[in-house]
């Protein structure tokens, strides 16, 4: 490998996307829920959302991890 592949490469995320499964179950039109499956620990995270749209679940994901163990969010 030369020294310009080395610089050209980029780093790699701290969480790949791939290691990661994420769906919105959604069963008619007001219930919605959005599921994380992290695919090496099978570790499940659901949380229960007001509606679909991308603001809502993002907040939801951001305030579900907020409860999370910090010596655990990094791993």
């Amino acid at each position: 490998m030369r020294a310009d592949d080395q610089r050209r490469r980029p780093k790699q995320p701290l969480l790949d996307r791939n290691d990661v499964l994420r769906e919105l179950v959604v069963g008619g039109t007001t219930s919605q829920i959005a599921t994380l499956v992290d695919r090496k620990t099978r570790y499940l995270t659901a949380v229960q959302l007001a509606d679909r749209r991308t603001e809502t679940v993002v907040g939801a994901l951001i305030d579900r991890f907020a409860m999370t163990d910090p010596a655990l969010r990094r791993t």
